[in-house]
């Protein structure tokens, strides 16, 4: 994710069970997507990400295995303006969106 001039970009996608892609890979891996009792999307009815690095229940080897810690690889070129590059996991990108955070680095930190 990128700032620039205190506005977000997105330069990668998040691997929820509300993306139509990922949601067909755990389906063709034998794993389902469901809503829990809050009315919120899980992986195999658990877990609200599709690709994680720990959560080793839902890997390879293991009933249902749909999950994977695969890596997802985007380029972006830097352009001059491009002040701040943010690696976060699910637990900020949930609570903020990308311009909140854009503002927020902004604000905090000052002009890159």
């Amino acid at each position: 994710k990128i700032t620039n001039k205190q506005q977000g970009m997105m330069i990668s996608e998040d691997h929820k069970p509300t993306s139509e892609r990922e949601a067909k890979r755990v389906e063709a891996s034998g794993g389902y997507i469901e809503r829990n009792a809050n009315k919120a999307w899980r992986t195999n009815g658990i877990i609200s990400v599709t690709r994680s690095i720990g959560d080793f229940g839902l890997k390879k080897g293991k009933k249902g295995a749909c999950l994977i810690s695969d890596p997802e690889f985007t380029h972006h070129t830097l352009t001059q303006g491009d002040d701040y590059l943010v690696i976060a996991s699910d637990g900020l990108w949930d609570g903020l969106s990308v311009d909140d955070v854009a503002w927020t680095a902004t604000q905090k930190a000052g002009p890159g």
